[in-house]
């Protein structure tokens, strides 16, 4: 079973929440879901395999008000740490701070679709396509960083990149290997690319869905 954090009883629109929710009904993919602190989650954690940290409309800003709103996250990360773990957009710039990266912050909201770079033997990447380039969906006002050195700090691994301001930024990590993830994309928006979200099933929950 999946756990997903979301951020809101109903998310907005560009978290893309109601395309991942469809798309765990048709593949009869089990899940639970939740906004909150909620100890009785954790009370179930055997039945947990894996966890989604979805996008979310609040930017993460450590000098503002809103960093409370996050406080779910980092507790159920911090409860079910023997969990994998798939953020995505805001969940990516999330899990890039934990692992000493930072946040780029851009005033101007980047929303379109663009064709990003994939290393195809990834496995994430298995059945979206031979080729090495997707068309994936953004929607983000901070783009991850780490200091650019020849080492990425913990053994971080990049996985996709995307032109960003006209220069080749990395857009996915595999944060600890074959564990934790993140992409700044929306795989769950399109049936071309929904297959990273399945991959991720299929790799550490139950296999009885069908897909």
């Amino acid at each position: 079973m999946l756990l997903i954090v979301k951020h809101g009883k109903n998310p907005p629109p560009l978290a893309n929440y109601s395309f991942m929710i469809k798309l765990f009904k048709k593949h009869k993919i089990p899940y639970i879901s939740t906004h909150t602190i909620d100890p009785s989650i954790i009370a179930r954690k055997d039945e947990i395999d894996a966890i989604i940290i979805t996008g979310s409309s609040y930017r993460i800003n450590p000098y503002s008000s809103n960093t409370g709103l996050f406080n779910h996250d980092l507790y159920y990360l911090h409860e079910l740490r023997d969990k994998p773990v798939l953020g995505i957009c805001h969940g990516c710039q999330l899990l890039t701070l934990m692992y000493g990266g930072n946040l780029e912050q851009h005033d101007e909201l980047y929303c379109k679709k663009q064709i990003t770079d994939v290393t195809p033997t990834h496995f994430l990447f298995n059945h979206t396509s031979k080729a090495s380039q997707l068309k994936l969906k953004y929607c983000f006002h901070d783009f991850p960083m780490f200091d650019e050195s020849p080492t990425l700090p913990h053994g971080i691994k990049e996985i996709a990149w995307i032109d960003f301001h006209g220069k080749r930024r990395p857009c996915a990590f595999e944060f600890e290997h074959d564990k934790v993830f993140g992409a700044m994309f929306h795989p769950e928006s399109h049936d071309s690319t929904y297959h990273i979200i399945l991959n991720f099933y299929r790799r550490y929950a139950s296999s009885d869905a069908s897909v």
